[in-house]
């Protein structure tokens, strides 16, 4: 890394710094398909804040979405969290999804994802056993 001189130098060698951190973590959150390994939903791993959500469906379909767009969250319980974003509503189904309702306040979650059907996780894991999207029709 070379080193940045003048007014704003250390804002920038702690940006570029944070950038080169960031890119050395390997994201094993791709790995669930080969090793079948399942989470419900992956955090990032140094606790900041994301700018986009990918939901992964388990026919290998997905929507990457904006935080900024997320208008309103809605849960029921721990089992259904709905995300009202501009055109549609992302509504997740499962069950233990305390934790993913918290981080998603935080815009912390990188990604969820819908299990397998029939997988078995342990008890009082995270599971996202659906997910469904509502087009939202403009009046």
């Amino acid at each position: 890394m070379t080193e940045e001189k003048g007014l704003f130098a250390n804002v920038e060698n702690e940006q570029k710094s944070s950038t080169e951190q960031q890119s050395n973590v390997t994201d094993t959150s791709l790995e669930f398909p080969e090793t079948n390994n399942y989470l419900a939903f992956n955090c990032s791993r140094v606790n900041q804040r994301q700018t986009r959500l990918d939901i992964r469906r388990r026919d290998g379909t997905g929507t990457i979405i904006y935080y900024g767009y997320i208008a309103t969250i809605e849960y029921s319980s721990n089992e259904t969290i709905s995300l009202i974003y501009q055109d549609s509503v992302f509504t997740f189904s499962g069950k233990n999804l305390k934790k993913l309702r918290e981080a998603l306040q935080d815009e912390r979650v990188r990604y969820v994802q819908e299990a397998l059907i029939n997988i078995q996780v342990e008890p009082g894991q995270p599971i996202i056993e659906s997910i469904t999207q509502t087009h939202l029709r403009a009046e």
